[in-house]
C-alpha cells in the first residue's frame, strides 16, 4: 500500500485529471487569497470533514489507517467532543500543512497516481493518526485535578472541585483546564499544542455553547 504522498496505484480516470488540474490552476491563479480561494478551502475543508466524520461513525477509520500504514489502537473512550475536534484539527493541518503546501506551491502531485480528492483524503488520515495520538497521550481531566499542586492558589475548593468532576463529561479538556486556572501556555503544554490554538479552541466553545444557548 502506498503512503499519503503517494496515492492509489490504479490512478485517476483523465477526466478527472484534467477537472483536478484545472482546479489547481485556478488556485494558484488566485496567490492563495481572496473569495475564490476561501471557497475552494471551504470545500476541501466540508468534503475532508464529512470523509473522516462517516468513517469515524462507522469505525472503518482504524481499517483506513492500517491501510495508510498509520495503524492505531481504538478506543472506547472517545467524546462526541473528542472525535469533533480530532476531526477539525485532523482536516485543518490536512489542508494549510499538506495540501497546500506539498500540492499547490510545491506541485509534488502526480495526476497519474490518484485525485486530488483522494490524495487529500490520506493527508487527513495521516493527520488524524497524529491528533489521535497525542490524544492517547493526554493527561486526562481528573488527572489535571488531582496532579496540580498548586490549586489553592487558584482558589479551588473542594466544592467547586466536586463540581468539575460533575462537569468532566459535559466540558472539553480545555475548558475545564482553563476553567481551574491554568493559562493558556499551560494547556498547550499538556496537549502539544500551541497557546494560539488552545485561545481558538476555548473561543470556538464559548461560540458554540452560545448558539445553543439562544436554540
Amino acid at each position: 500500500m502506498s503512503g499519503p504522498d503517494e496515492g492509489d496505484d490504479a490512478g485517476s480516470p483523465p477526466d478527472r485529471r484534467h477537472e483536478d488540474e484545472e482546479f489547481l490552476a485556478s488556485l494558484r491563479a488566485t496567490g492563495l487569497r481572496g473569495p475564490a480561494y476561501e471557497e475552494a478551502g471551504a470545500l476541501f475543508f466540508n468534503y475532508g470533514t464529512g470523509v473522516l466524520w462517516k468513517m469515524v461513525r462507522n469505525e472503518q477509520i482504524w481499517v483506513e489507517l492500517v491501510k495508510v500504514r498509520r495503524a492505531r489502537t481504538r478506543s472506547a473512550n472517545l467524546s462526541e467532543h473528542d472525535k469533533e475536534q480530532l476531526i477539525r484539527d485532523s482536516v485543518s493541518d490536512a489542508y494549510v500543512l499538506d495540501f497546500l503546501q506539498k500540492v499547490v506551491i510545491e506541485d509534488r502531485w502526480d495526476p497519474s497516481r490518484a485525485s486530488l480528492h483522494t490524495l487529500f483524503v490520506r493527508y487527513c488520515l495521516g493527520r488524524f493518526a497524529e491528533h489521535y495520538r497525542a490524544w492517547q497521550r493526554r493527561p486526562l481531566p481528573w488527572e489535571i485535578l488531582e496532579d496540580r499542586q498548586d490549586l489553592n492558589r487558584n482558589g479551588l475548593s473542594a466544592e467547586r472541585e466536586a463540581l468539575a468532576r460533575c462537569a468532566v463529561a459535559e466540558l472539553s479538556l480545555e475548558q475545564l483546564a482553563h476553567g481551574i486556572g491554568l493559562s493558556h501556555k499551560e494547556i498547550g503544554q499538556m496537549l502539544g499544542i500551541s497557546d494560539r490554538a488552545v485561545e481558538g479552541r476555548l473561543y470556538r466553545s464559548r461560540g458554540q455553547n452560545s448558539e445553543h444557548e439562544n436554540e
